[in-house]
């Protein structure tokens, strides 16, 4: 997907054909935008003094849902596209699930960015300050692990396609990286009664 925003329109390419197969409005403004993984839905999260908020659109038909009057900071898709994560620095990350639109019970910290884990169990947020990093639990909402990185507003935050590394880029642009714990340190991490 490509963002053209002189018309604020959204471009869908076929990278082999190196045609456009489809575009759409988008709302007016700059903001974070994320795809769900089929290709059904776009969240968007705009600032625009006529158009301030977070909302998802079925880019089939162009139906749009309006979420809140916020800007968030990190909106992004789980891997299965069944749920969505919305985060600020001024509200806690959330859950919501994509077909309901209904949030999730529990919140996470402040966010900058979001990213999943592929077996989505853990949430990752990427903080402001010396907590670059957290991730947390998505189904207790339990902290796990801080990662501590230099710099702030880690504003890109994901796990590696086999979960093995995290990454996080803090605002100057300087890219951290982590081994990622594997699960049964995280699971032996969880057991401890400390």
């Amino acid at each position: 997907m490509v963002v053209d925003w002189e018309d604020n329109t959204l471009h869908e390419w076929d990278l082999a054909s190196r045609r456009e197969t489809r575009s759409w409005s988008s709302p007016l403004g700059e903001g974070n935008r994320a795809f769900s993984p089929d290709g059904r839905w776009c969240l968007m999260s705009v600032s625009h003094p006529e158009n301030h908020g977070t909302s998802i659109q079925e880019l089939a038909t162009g139906l749009e849902k309006k979420l809140d009057r916020s800007w968030h900071a990190a909106v992004e898709f789980s891997p299965d596209g069944k749920l969505f994560a919305l985060g600020g620095w001024q509200s806690p990350a959330r859950l919501m699930e994509t077909a309901t639109l209904q949030q999730l019970a529990g919140t996470f910290g402040s966010a900058w960015s979001i990213g999943f884990s592929p077996d989505q169990k853990r949430l990752l947020t990427g903080g402001n300050g010396t907590e670059s990093v957290i991730l947390w639990d998505i189904e207790s909402h339990e902290q796990l692990l801080i990662l501590e990185g230099q710099g702030s507003f880690f504003g890109f935050t994901a796990f590696s396609p086999d979960g093995n590394i995290i990454a996080s880029s803090n605002w100057r642009g300087v890219l951290h990286l982590w081994q990622a714990p594997s699960w049964s340190e995280i699971d032996a991490a969880e057991q401890d009664p400390k």
